[in-house]
């Protein structure tokens, strides 16, 4: 009786010890990181990878706690690396498992870029609609490269062109056609010849003004059609040849010749241009 009670006293003690050890060993090989960010929040969706001897073992996405879970890591050293969008990728201290350390925080730092220089740039409409008047950005349009300004005045909203060239804008004849303000008190056939033969690669803005205010000509009152030239700022002498080529029911070709020169407050500058249509 005594020695069937020690047994059992014994086989008792040895399933406890290693139920014990059993659970003491299924713990140390569960580990827990806790990741969060710089305000000590939460970073959920953190990407955490177990890694041992520099080659990732497991991956495992942080829960909106900001914890990933690991479960039955083998024996070994290991490291944990952690990469959460907007911050530096870190790694963790080394890890010797199993052991008695099941959980451990690890603190992100965000990342800090250092701009040396920021450009902003901004496209132009190809029509803007301002207070009495509608502005024409040529260079803004692809259609506009290689043609006169004629040939854009006739894709300009509001304008119209007849057989013989004469300019309307908004129903309107009689039209006053100015140069950077300047008035060219050209009309009809000898307009048309000029607005022909000056290329659009010459021409930064057309403002088409139907009101005129009271600062223009009284001769303007059925419209006003302003061309603005490009002008260049650099200093000295320099200049640009352009010729386009098209092909239609007709051939035709246009080129254009700029030179420019300035110096201090003074800029003098000559345009030539010439139109062919080959019939």
């Amino acid at each position: 009786m005594l020695q069937t009670r020690k047994f059992f006293y014994s086989f008792f003690f040895t399933i406890c010890v290693t139920a014990t050890a059993y659970c003491q060993q299924l713990q140390s090989n569960t580990f827990s990181l806790i990741v969060v960010n710089e305000k000590a929040l939460p970073a959920d969706g953190a990407t955490v990878k177990l890694v041992q001897d520099g080659k990732p073992v497991k991956s495992i996405a942080a829960n909106p706690a900001g914890i990933a879970k690991f479960g039955n890591i083998s024996a070994g050293d290991y490291t944990f690396s952690v990469s959460y969008t907007g911050y530096q990728v870190q790694s963790s201290r080394l890890y010797h498992f199993p052991s008695k350390t099941v959980s451990d925080t690890l603190r992100l730092q965000p990342v800090t870029t250092n701009l040396s220089q920021v450009e902003i740039t901004s496209k132009a409409k190809a029509i803007e609609v301002q207070k009495g008047k509608v502005i024409v950005n040529v260079d803004a349009s692809v259609t506009n490269a290689g043609t006169t300004v004629l040939e854009v005045l006739e894709k300009s909203p509001g304008i119209t062109v007849d057989r013989n060239g004469g300019i309307a804008l908004q129903g309107k004849t009689g039209v006053l056609v100015t140069i950077d303000d300047k008035p060219t008190y050209l009309s009809g056939a000898d307009l048309n010849n000029l607005l022909s033969s000056m290329s659009s690669n010459q021409v930064a803005q057309i403002e088409l003004i139907s009101n005129p205010t009271a600062k223009y000509d009284a001769s303007g009152n059925a419209g006003i059609i302003n061309i603005k030239t490009k002008k260049n700022k650099l200093k000295g002498f320099n200049g640009s040849v352009s010729t386009a080529f098209g092909q239609g029911v007709y051939s035709k070709n246009n080129n254009s010749l700029v030179l420019n020169y300035r110096i201090g407050k003074i800029n003098t500058f000559l345009n030539y241009s010439n139109a062919t249509t080959i019939i």
